[in-house]
């Protein structure tokens, strides 16, 4: 998920494991769902048990890999990277 941006569906797919996981009282027993799985991803203060949006949560990955890229130009990654997709640019530059 650091490394790559993942399918909307393939994220909707991860929530509905998870959110069946947390419904179901026994293995192939469903369960009553007392409220929607989207006001479980609040945070806690506001109600919720702060469940991640995986697709959210992608996104935010990418930035700090992003920021990691920027900020440490002699790490290996960041050497690799620029030597492979991007020799004579900077990060934050486009085609």
């Amino acid at each position: 998920m650091a490394c790559f941006l993942l399918p909307k569906t393939l994220c909707v797919e991860i929530e509905n494991i998870i959110a069946k996981f947390w419904w179901q009282r026994g293995h192939g027993k469903s369960g009553i769902h007392w409220c929607m799985w989207r006001n479980l991803c609040f945070l806690k203060e506001n109600g919720g048990l702060k469940f991640q949006n995986i697709s959210q949560f992608n996104i935010a990955l990418l930035a700090k890999q992003g920021w990691s890229l920027i900020t440490c130009l002699n790490s290996l990654l960041a050497r690799v990277l620029k030597a492979k997709y991007y020799p004579s640019l900077d990060f934050l530059m486009r085609n």
